[in-house]
């Protein structure tokens, strides 16, 4: 809040932003547009385009939390290959699926690290409902 009331950028701060509630306070308080690209980047892309165990726990919880808010996604936005980002959630789900997999039988010492959510709004999306 201090830096934006004082004058600080706003562009591309939801590329980066992981919490729910600062991405409601960019959009609600500031403005800002979820669906809106910054320097060529969506924010949407970039949950639902990254395939990798590393980021997809996170962000599929993320992306939950989106959809159960009153924040407007537009899951018809492209990549650069000129795939959408419905597609993409497709895919992440499936890697969403294999980790959960994986670690269901490789837990670890810290176990609420290692709790999995199952999202009715994103089953609800890929089932085409």
């Amino acid at each position: 809040d201090y830096l934006l009331e004082n004058g600080g950028k706003t562009d591309g701060l939801l590329l980066r932003t992981r919490n729910i509630e600062t991405i409601k306070l960019l959009i609600d308080k500031y403005g800002l547009d979820y669906n809106q690209a910054y320097n060529g980047s969506f924010p949407i892309l970039n949950i639902v385009g990254s395939n990798t165990w590393n980021g997809v726990k996170e962000n599929y919880e993320l992306l939950d939390k989106l959809l159960n808010s009153n924040i407007e996604l537009d899951l018809t936005i492209k990549n650069s290959d000129g795939i959408n980002a419905k597609t993409l959630l497709k895919e992440m789900v499936v890697e969403y699926e294999k980790y959960r997999e994986y670690d269901k039988n490789h837990k670890k010492m810290n176990p609420e690290m290692h709790n999995f959510i199952t999202s009715d709004k994103i089953n609800s999306i890929i089932k085409g409902s």
